[in-house]
């Protein structure tokens, strides 16, 4: 394989980065975004109390969290193309599930609540190892080693096919999974995921022809290439001397808090919303122009790295954050258009779980342990949203309202933008020291 990729056009990296596109559109899009839309039909239809249903979403973002752990080793062992098509298949697996769970029946034994609960639950770990193995942390890999330029900015393209899939799926695979639209006759939230199976198999396809692993020739050296530009590779710190640095734990630490409060608030957003304002029509719409300015937003948020720098950046994600789970949080249902403002904000938050983990790990650690750090602050990402998602249905289901804990998120993420300014100040710090000493050497 090495001598067929050795041969590969440095202009292949563009059919690289469209697959990763496709890649991202059906498998974040329709996976993993479209997830709040299945919740109120899923356990109405199958008479789940939402809090017992949403543990699926812990046992797949452990999943994902503990197979990102292993990403650096996974990624060397089994090459980026290997990864990406079983990630795939792992997903279409996964909708399948979900697709066969019966229904709870009045008065269910314990064997009735396992034969529910079972292909749901596994469903739940294929979804967390499809996701991690063929989305943001494989596409910030890849990336890295087709791209040594502009990395911020080709992140954003392909990460804002996330958005494109979901105002999609919000107008148009919403009717079907709520029984109100059919698709060759069929309809139900079942034929749903058996379509999006369909779409993944698809998937499959495009990738076993034209996905190539990165050759020699495509991956620059980063050292002594823009060392002191901001949004450029830099050779970075060895493993040893990142795991005693303060401000990787407190990284750490506000990356869990991020994630378990925009993912929390982004799977029950539907929900919320229609609970409030007891009109399908505005929320599926709402739900339309914020995956659509989610698109721009993913782009924003590179080219904002490319351009500005990564405290500039994540500052900006932090008070997006912060105001717009407030305004979710506090929105009256005289005020429609504090939903939609409060929303159409929230797009310029969720690049912190997406686009920019890659981009911390890189701009604060640099290149030589790259994948490691990436890996494990998406996998403490991702443990967020373990602990956020039954946290937060399980307050529902006692408050019978999402009210209470989105406001404690909003305040948490105020917390979190100031805390991560300073940190991101001493980072800066060590890196100009680190490059300093670095560039002294090498004369």
């Amino acid at each position: 394989m090495n001598a067929q990729t050795k041969k590969v056009s440095p202009a292949y990296k563009w059919v690289i980065a469209a697959m990763c596109f496709i890649t991202v559109l059906i498998a974040l899009g329709l996976c993993s975004s479209s997830k709040g839309l299945f919740l109120a039909p899923v356990t109405t239809e199958l008479n789940l109390a939402r809090g017992l249903y949403s543990v699926t979403d812990t046992i797949r973002y452990a999943t994902t969290s503990l197979i990102n752990l292993a990403f650096a080793a996974l990624v060397m062992k089994l090459g980026t193309k290997r990864m990406m098509i079983l990630g795939v298949l792992s997903l279409a697996c996964s909708m399948l599930l979900y697709s066969i769970a019966p229904k709870l029946p009045e008065g269910a034994t314990m064997m009735d609540t396992v034969k529910t609960l079972a292909p749901i639950y596994l469903s739940g770990a294929f979804l967390g190892l499809g996701l991690a193995w063929c989305t943001t942390t494989m596409v910030g890999y890849v990336v890295g080693k087709w791209f040594t330029t502009a990395r911020g900015s080709v992140m954003g393209v392909i990460l804002s096919a996330n958005g494109l899939a979901t105002a999609v799926t919000s107008k148009v695979l919403n009717p079907v999974i709520i029984g109100e639209a059919s698709v060759f006759g069929r309809t139900g939230f079942r034929f749903a995921y058996q379509l999006i199976a369909m779409m993944l198999l698809a998937v499959v396809v495009l990738l076993l022809i034209f996905f190539r692993e990165a050759p020699e020739e495509a991956i620059e050296g980063a050292a002594g290439k823009g060392k002191k530009k901001r949004g450029r590779q830099w050779v970075g710190f060895e493993w040893s001397e990142v795991s005693k640095k303060h401000y990787f734990y407190i990284t750490a630490v506000c990356i869990f808090l991020t994630g378990m409060a925009l993912q929390s608030v982004a799977s029950v957003t539907k929900a919320h919303l229609s609970q409030v304002f007891n009109d399908e029509d505005f929320v599926t719409t709402v739900l339309a122009v914020y995956s659509l300015v989610l698109c721009g937003t993913k782009f924003f948020t590179g080219f904002s790295y490319d351009m500005f720098g990564l405290r500039r950046t994540i500052l900006i994600c932090h008070v997006a954050a912060a105001f717009s789970i407030i305004g979710m949080a506090l929105v009256p249902a005289s005020m429609p258009g504090l939903a939609l403002a409060a929303k159409i904000v929230a797009a310029f938050a969720m690049p912190l779980e997406t686009i920019m983990l890659p981009l911390i790990a890189a701009d604060m650690f640099g290149e030589k342990c790259f994948p490691k750090v990436m890996g494990l602050f998406v996998s403490i990402n991702t443990a967020g949203y373990a602990v956020g998602s039954p946290l937060t249905n399980v307050v529902y289901d006692f408050m019978q309202n999402y009210r209470t804990i989105l406001t404690i998120y909003g305040v948490m993420m105020v917390v979190v933008a100031v805390v991560e300014q300073i940190n991101l100040y001493n980072a800066q710090k060590d890196r100009e020291a680190f490059l300093a000493a670095y560039e002294a050497s090498a004369e």
